[in-house]
Order: C-alpha cells, then sequence, then structure tokens
C-alpha cells in the first residue's frame, strides 16, 4: 500500500518523530513518491532521460536538518536493512528483513531477544510512545509478551505431536508392511470413517 506524498511529506516535516524516521520518509517520498527505485529530484517519465539522484545535502535542506544528523541517520538506516547498503544512491527497501529472516529479529537484538533493538527507527518511535504512554505502543509491548509465552507453549505442544506422529508414521509403515499388531479389519483403513 502506497503512503500518499502529502502524508510522507507531513511525517518528514515533524520535529517530533526521530531522525531516523523522517529521513526515511523523505526518502520514500522523494524515491517511490517521483516513481523512481531511489530518490531523485523530481519525477521522471522519459526512459531516455535520467533521474538526478538526490544527495545527503539536499535531502537536508528539504527537511530542515543537520548533514551531520542526515549522515548518522542514514548509516543507521543502512545497517537496519531500511535502505539498500550497496547502492550509491539513496535507495529504500520495501520488504525490511534482518540477516536471520526470522520474524522476531526486526523488533529484537539478535544477540539477547529480550532487548529491544536499538538500531531499528520503528522500534526506538515505538518505544518512545510507549514512554510517553500512548496506550496503543504500550499495548502492543503486552501483546508481544504474551504472543512470546504462547509461542514457548506452542513449541512445547508441537514437539509433543511430533513424538506422538512419530510413533503413528512407525505403526503405519508397519502397517503398510502387511503387520497388523492392533487387530483391526484390513479392509477398514480408516477412510470410511465419518
Amino acid at each position: 500500500m502506497m503512503t500518499p506524498n502529502e502524508t510522507l511529506e507531513k511525517e518528514m516535516l515533524d520535529p517530533v518523530l526521530p531522525a531516523e524516521i523522517r529521513v526515511l520518509y523523505a526518502i520514500r517520498r522523494y524515491a517511490w513518491g517521483n516513481l523512481s527505485d531511489y530518490a531523485v529530484a523530481e519525477v521522471w517519465l522519459k526512459a531516455e532521460s535520467r533521474p538526478f539522484p538526490l544527495t545527503q545535502k539536499a535531502i537536508g535542506e528539504k527537511i530542515a536538518m543537520a548533514g551531520s544528523s542526515i549522515n548518522d541517520a542514514i548509516q543507521l538506516l543502512k545497517k537496519a536493512g531500511y535502505l539498500k547498503p550497496d547502492h550509491p544512491f539513496l535507495y529504500p527497501l520495501d520488504k525490511v528483513f534482518n540477516s536471520t529472516d526470522d520474524v522476531e529479529s526486526d523488533t529484537c537484538d539478535t544477540r539477547n531477544s529480550s532487548v529491544p533493538n536499538i538500531d531499528s527507527p520503528f522500534i526506538r518511535f515505538r518505544s518512545f510512545l510507549a514512554v510517553k504512554g500512548v496506550q496503543q505502543a504500550i499495548i502492543v509491548d503486552q501483546l508481544a509478551e504474551k504472543r512470546k509465552q504462547y509461542q514457548e507453549e506452542a513449541a512445547k505442544l508441537s514437539a509433543e505431536i511430533k513424538e506422538y506422529e512419530k510413533w503413528l508414521w512407525t505403526q503405519y509403515r508397519s502397517y503398510k508392511r502387511g503387520k497388523n499388531p492392533f487387530g483391526f479389519n484390513d479392509n477398514d483403513d480408516g477412510s470410511n470413517a465419518a
């Protein structure tokens, strides 16, 4: 789903948001908002013309932020996987994954799963809102903890199911080899059960 340019512009100019969020929104605005894969100065539609890529300095001027802050934010965004790290221009990624490709890896530090990843601009923003008492951010943390508990319980149940299914597969293979340890009718394989 595309975010309207007007929304991105309001967010990238909002001084309440962390610098990384503002820079990311500005890059997305001048990339995708200008029909480009990377941040460019203007919309370009002709195949023979090449877009003029925006520099960090130009982004800083557009959102009224110091160049050093822009550079720090861009380095952080590249490290966190929001910008293409090996591209010479400001190239936002639409699918953000950490190197582990784990569902939880974008919200937690991989060295310690209980510690929020402070390199993630979104997590820093969410934590900021939780500290300020924004109920939705607090609820997300509570639900995440509840989900973790359910996942731990589900993992235990999955291991138990696996053990029973392993035993059932052994019995099934024996049955298919002609053995009938239970004494059931050979014509009734359970497929007619209601």
